[in-house]
């Protein structure tokens, strides 16, 4: 599925009570670390980022939807319609979840990888999270599991 078709059609998946708790557990994690910096790739609408701010982490995020990033916007949220190969700086932690990676082409996978290893501060943190086809025939049947 393409990044742009999911973006239209991700209100019908009724999955908000399960990426608020993916959330909660991410920002759980990110406690124990401290970071004052985020990267947020795949940010999607933005609800993570809105989530990072409000525990007092400076969150900025990029994501290669135009339509996710054009919502992020109207709630005034750091974002920027950019492949990660794009971004600048370096992150005390960057997050890549919710499926980020399931986006990434197989044979590109080793690149974006290399990207935030650049992006990354020394001692950074990188969390992201993987669906397998095992996952979703074993695990999840239609539930989010943890």
């Amino acid at each position: 599925m393409g990044i742009e078709l999911y973006a239209k059609i991700e209100h019908l998946l009724d999955i908000q009570e399960a990426t608020n708790e993916l959330h909660s557990y991410f920002l759980e994690l990110l406690a124990h670390h401290r970071p004052v910096t985020l990267l947020d790739v795949g940010c999607g609408k933005g609800s993570f980022l809105k989530a990072c701010k409000a525990q007092g982490i400076h969150a900025v995020g990029i994501d290669t939807s135009h339509t996710m990033i054009e919502w992020a916007l109207k709630d005034k949220l750091s974002v920027s319609c950019q492949d990660i190969s794009q971004t600048v700086g370096s992150y005390d932690a960057i997050t890549a979840i919710f499926d980020v990676l399931n986006f990434v082409p197989p044979d590109a996978l080793e690149e974006f990888f290399d990207e935030v290893s650049r992006l990354l501060a020394p001692n950074g943190l990188f969390l992201v999270d993987i669906n397998t086809l095992y996952g979703f025939e074993e695990v999840a049947h239609g539930v989010f599991v943890h």
